[in-house]
């Protein structure tokens, strides 16, 4: 089978390190992929295979009639048997190629979150609507992400399916570089699903009672400057680390006493299974399809959504719960059910079905 998967740009962000890695896998189960990313960007993505550039231009979206044409070429050229749209901007300019440019493979698009949160207009809902219309088949992270998009669009209920996220079994690395014991860590882009205002008066709060704790916030974006500025603000400035990308997050992550998540919109995040992995107790808000993987007090921590002195009290009370049970049934979680060489046999089910 041939595979063409779309990306939005060649960076360290979940959607991407993801596409790269299954992509990874799908060739050792013997089919042919090439990634196409539609905008400019220079990340080393851990795929070993073909990435093409589209070089498209974010700014002009709805009418990139030239980046249209170069993604048709490609597809005629590499005559793949199933194209994968992995977010929103590229299920537009894949839907939009093959619309104007008449080519015929299957668009499946991947739906990794809480689509009813961002149809904020009845615009919004329109364009997306017509986008769906032209898809062959959806597949969400989890259960609660696809029950979800059913809501919004319910003309593809039965062209639905559930295929999780899986993570890269790797041997990770403990660092006793530094000298601190009580580090929590965060990763995730500076957007505002994120909440890292949340996280940042979460912590300030944890001072009070683990004065030398440290935050270390793994990841880049937007809102990057407001939360720095904040964190000067409030006087936390050498409690906090800010890591930007970084190729080595599990790493990092590996040092950490607990993740803490703080999101108000969630999918089916893969730090939790990368926290899972590494044996990092997880905190986080029940929000999205997190409950899926976090079950309170037996894999993590769960908290109610905005709740930041239970969120407080979860953190500063961690220690005295059954850690060491807690950690390996998250651990065992992620080893017999979300690793990629598992979702990538589930996916190619999904297209053999879709092409059927």
């Amino acid at each position: 089978m041939r595979i063409l998967q779309v990306i939005q740009q060649k960076q360290l962000r979940g959607a991407e390190m993801f596409a790269s890695q299954l992509s990874g896998h799908l060739v050792k189960l013997g089919h042919e992929v090439i990634i196409v990313a539609l905008f400019p960007g220079d990340a080393d993505l851990p795929f070993t295979g073909q990435i093409r550039k589209l070089d498209a231009n974010k700014k002009k979206r709805f009418w990139d009639l030239s980046a249209y044409r170069r993604l048709a070429y490609i597809i005629k050229e590499f005559n793949p048997d199933i194209v994968q749209a992995n977010a929103s901007d590229s299920l537009k300019y894949s839907v939009f190629s093959k619309m104007l440019f008449r080519w015929k493979q299957p668009i499946v698009f991947r739906n990794a979150s809480m689509i009813s949160r961002y149809m904020k207009s009845k615009t919004s809902l329109l364009v997306n609507r017509f986008l769906m219309k032209r898809v062959s088949m959806v597949i969400s992270v989890s259960e609660t992400t696809r029950k979800d998009f059913i809501q919004i669009f319910p003309f593809l209920k039965d062209h639905t399916s559930v295929v999780p996220i899986g993570i890269e079994l790797q041997e990770h690395h403990t660092s006793a570089a530094s000298p601190v014991k009580n580090i929590y860590a965060h990763v995730g882009g500076f957007s505002f699903e994120k909440n890292h205002k949340g996280l940042i008066n979460i912590f300030s709060t944890i001072l009070k009672d683990q004065p030398g704790a440290m935050l270390w916030l793994i990841g880049d974006g937007p809102l990057r400057s407001n939360i720095e500025q904040y964190v000067h603000e409030l006087g936390i400035q050498d409690n906090v680390v800010f890591w930007g990308n970084r190729n080595d997050v599990s790493i990092l992550l590996c040092q950490a006493k607990a993740m803490l998540l703080t999101s108000i919109i969630e999918g089916l995040p893969a730090v939790i299974l990368e926290s899972f992995y590494c044996k990092v107790p997880v905190i986080s808000y029940n929000v999205g399809a997190v409950s899926e993987l976090v079950k309170n007090g037996e894999t993590g921590f769960l908290v109610n959504i905005n709740d930041e002195e239970a969120f407080v009290l979860a953190v500063n009370n961690m220690e005295h719960q059954p850690l060491a049970t807690i950690i390996n049934n998250a651990h065992n979680t992620v080893i017999n059910s979300f690793t990629n060489q598992k979702i990538a046999t589930q996916l190619v089910k999904i297209f053999e079905s879709s092409l059927n």
